[in-house]
């Protein structure tokens, strides 16, 4: 298992630039946290704020296999669950 997530790691790495965070982001996740602070926490909940601040300040698409997690942000990012 880990290292099929590895190998499509670095599949994602070789086809996509990573995006960086700034100062953008950082606005966007003080956004994001008073939008989410009633969320239940799991594991990707913890990691979601910096996620959809990433995506919501580069205008970038968020794809998710847990799109529940970033329930409450529609206007925010556009989530799409693959």
């Amino acid at each position: 298992m880990r290292a099929e997530r590895l190998r499509r790691l670095s599949l994602l790495q070789q086809r996509f630039d990573a995006l960086p965070v700034d100062e953008a982001v950082s606005v966007s996740y003080g956004v994001w946290l008073l939008r989410s602070s009633r969320r239940q926490a799991t594991e990707t909940a913890r990691h979601g704020p910096l996620i959809a601040a990433t995506a919501h300040a580069h205008g970038a698409r968020l794809y998710t296999r847990n799109a529940r997690d970033f329930a409450g942000l529609e206007g925010l990012v556009n989530v799409i669950e693959v």
